[in-house]
């Protein structure tokens, strides 16, 4: 079973530059996506085959050479040998087209799920030369295309990883322990060079298990037992993985009284709820800790929304030294939203406005909840989260 993909009418490469990077976790779907999207002309390879990635290794001109000038190449960061042959034929192509020749096309479609080493090849060699094009797991909107309706213990728990849709034999909890072993236990922490290894899975547990809350990281480094500033540095490397999101917050010359922590978010929300260590989703709806989950589903799929149609949005959030807060603020620089995510309609309704925001002018102020909202009060706007993407869409560039 296929489950459509917003970006597949949105993916345009051919008006970009000859190389097309498609970014992404692992299991995404990115590759299930371009066999799909590509002609059958395209030639794809993949480097997970340990014989391929060696045959480009040992000769990446003649690997090129054997391949045409229409293909996919799979998991690209593995042979970064690659990327030096890949700038000479598009500075050779540019050369050509300046010159007023008619030189053979190219078009090169890459995907990579490391992203820290597919970043060192492309911007030591394509730079100036590359469209890239980020990737996530599947939306609410996408599963609710495919399904009609996905309720809110599923996504919650499972995530948007499409193998745990598409086969219901899979098990939500040693999938995603699976997943997490792989990609953060074993992929990050050797390209990173991360050393104390429990640490690190410690700190991303901790940052699970404070989703919604300040960011302070020598909270976490106590609580770890590393220092502050390696805290800081591991977020960094599992946000360029793209697994989490640092949310600013708000900030403004004229506003002195704004609490200037970070929040951090997890890109899905299965992740999170693994890291935590629910063993089933429904102690996890009648725990405290559930806003919080809402408040991080929000958040990815705004994300997606975002990356899928390549907006330039900042999402930050809002608090006052005075205690008054509100979830997330989004801008495309020149009109705000503001948002308040409550899980259930009723909570929604009963959502009023904060005073401080007034600093803002007359913007759009939304009560998110899961299900469909009930009309709240004159100054807020309820909306279900199904419907979230076509308001934002609507009020921002």
């Amino acid at each position: 079973m296929w489950i459509k993909r917003t970006i597949e009418d949105l993916w345009t490469p051919e008006t970009g530059q000859p190389i097309s990077v498609l970014v992404g976790p692992r299991q995404s779907g990115k590759s299930s996506f371009l066999d799909r999207s590509s002609a059958p002309q395209r030639r794809h390879v993949t480097f997970d085959d340990l014989s391929t990635r060696e045959a480009a290794r040992a000769n990446p001109r003649l690997f090129l050479d054997t391949l045409g000038t229409e293909l996919v190449i799979d998991e690209a960061q593995y042979v970064p040998e690659l990327f030096p042959e890949l700038k000479l034929r598009v500075d050779a192509l540019k050369r050509a087209l300046r010159d007023g020749q008619s030189p053979n096309t190219l078009s090169v479609w890459l995907t990579g799920s490391n992203r820290l080493l597919l970043d060192r090849g492309v911007a030591e060699s394509l730079t100036g030369r590359a469209s890239y094009f980020l990737f996530h797991p599947l939306s609410l909107g996408e599963l609710a295309t495919a399904f009609g309706s996905v309720d809110l213990a599923t996504i919650l728990f499972k995530g948007g990883w499409p193998e745990l849709y598409t086969n219901r034999l899979l098990n939500p909890v040693a999938y995603l322990n699976d997943h997490i072993q792989t990609t953060l236990e074993k992929d990050l922490v050797q390209t990173a060079g991360i050393e104390k290894v429990n640490e690190f899975l410690r700190v991303l547990r901790l940052l699970a298990g404070r989703i919604g809350g300040l960011f302070v990281a020598s909270e976490l480094a106590r609580d770890a037992g590393v220092r502050s500033g390696t805290v800081s540095e591991w977020m960094s490397f599992v946000a360029r993985m793209m697994y989490i999101v640092e949310v600013p917050a708000f900030t403004s010359a004229r506003l002195t009284r704004l609490i200037k922590a970070s929040k951090y978010f997890f890109l899905d929300p299965g992740i999170a709820t693994r890291l935590q260590g629910w063993p089933s989703p429904e102690p996890l709806l009648v725990s405290p800790q559930v806003g919080g989950h809402f408040e991080n589903l929000v958040v990815s799929e705004i994300i997606k929304l975002r990356d899928v149609h390549q907006k330039s949005w900042e999402v930050m959030h809002w608090r006052t030294k005075d205690g008054e807060e509100v979830d997330l603020v989004i801008s495309d620089g020149r009109h705000h939203v503001a948002l308040e995510c409550k899980v259930s309609a009723r909570e929604a309704a009963r959502t009023a406005r904060p005073r401080s925001l007034k600093a803002l002018g007359d913007i759009p102020y939304l009560a998110v909840s899961f299900d469909r909202a009930e009309p709240a009060q004159q100054d807020v706007q309820t909306v279900a989260i199904a419907d979230l993407s076509r308001h934002l869409l609507e009020i921002l560039d």
